[in-house]
């Protein structure tokens, strides 16, 4: 074997050992969501007021991939208060059983049970929220995603684990300017 071979076979064992980083295969969400329009999401708040959720469609295809932004007062970011505004690094909010700014990737909901196929949650990123009163307001910036379980059966719920495939996905941008709906009326059920 020449040099050069050995220098290519060593190259190839290097570039695939255990050490190498993971190459995802089947991604099964768009790698570059690039700038996500938020116009179509759908924006509730909880019964009492206090819980804010965000879903906005990512595709039309039959099982959806979505982009949900959940805030929980007195958790994570929130900790110590209700939700408000402010800029919040998605670091540390990256793992669902302790996050109040949660941020996750649904992929391939199904229309059948509401159930996704796979998550992603954050890496890094930035939640900027400048009105949470009447309407919410504010992006999120630079966002990396990497796919994930959750463990929704375990106490504490929400139990999160990074799948070591490689598979991660980069938001660049998502601007909000929503209106909370108003609330229903008693119907006395």
């Amino acid at each position: 074997m020449t040099s050069r071979g050995r220098l290519v076979l060593a190259w190839l064992v290097c570039a695939c050992g255990p050490d190498a980083p993971k190459v995802c295969v089947n991604p099964g969400i768009n790698a570059a969501l690039g700038t996500v329009d938020t116009t179509n999401g759908d924006l509730i708040r909880s019964d009492d007021g206090t819980k804010v959720f965000l879903n906005v469609p990512l595709n039309d295809d039959t099982a959806q991939d979505q982009l949900e932004v959940e805030l929980y007062p007195n958790g994570g970011a929130f900790t110590g208060g209700p939700v408000r505004p402010g800029t919040y690094d998605l670091a540390p909010e990256s793992s669902f059983a302790s996050c109040g700014a949660c941020v996750l990737l649904y992929q391939d909901v199904s229309p059948d049970d509401g159930k996704p196929a796979g998550y992603y949650m954050p890496l890094s990123g930035t939640l900027m929220l400048t009105s949470t009163d009447g309407r919410l307001t504010g992006s999120l910036r630079d966002v990396l995603f990497r796919h994930v379980s959750i463990d929704f059966t375990s106490s504490p719920i929400g139990g999160t684990t990074t799948i070591d495939d490689g598979c991660k996905v980069v938001l660049d941008e998502a601007a909000f300017d929503l209106e909370f709906p108003a609330a229903l009326p008693d119907a006395g059920i």
